[in-house]
C-alpha cells in the first residue's frame, strides 16, 4: 500500500544560494549549531577538530581543519553515513 501524494508533507527546498554556508570551509559554527539543535553528540579535540554523531549513530560529520591533507584537497568536512545494518 502506498500513501496518496496528497497525504505526504510538502518538500520545501531553500534556494541554492541560501545554502552556501553549508559547504563553505571557512567556518563550522552554523553547521555544528544546527547539528547540536538536532540532538547530535558533538565532541571537540584540543587540535580544534570537531566530531559529531547523529542520535541514531548512523551518520558522522567531522570538521577537521587541522588535517593538512584536507586543505590540500580543499575539503575540511568529512561526512560518513552507515546504514542501519552496518554497511557504509
Amino acid at each position: 500500500m502506498s500513501p496518496s501524494s496528497t497525504l505526504l508533507p510538502a518538500v520545501i527546498r531553500p534556494a541554492a544560494d541560501a545554502l552556501n554556508w553549508l559547504s563553505a570551509d571557512h567556518g563550522a559554527g552554523p553547521v555544528l549549531d544546527l547539528l547540536d539543535a538536532l540532538g547530535w553528540a558533538i565532541v571537540d579535540t584540543p587540535e580544534a577538530n570537531v566530531h559529531a554523531t547523529s542520535p541514531d549513530g548512523c551518520a558522522y560529520v567531522g570538521w577537521l581543519p587541522e588535517d593538512p591533507s584536507a586543505w590540500q584537497r580543499n575539503i575540511v568536512w568529512h561526512v560518513r553515513v552507515q546504514s542501519a545494518d552496518g554497511d557504509t
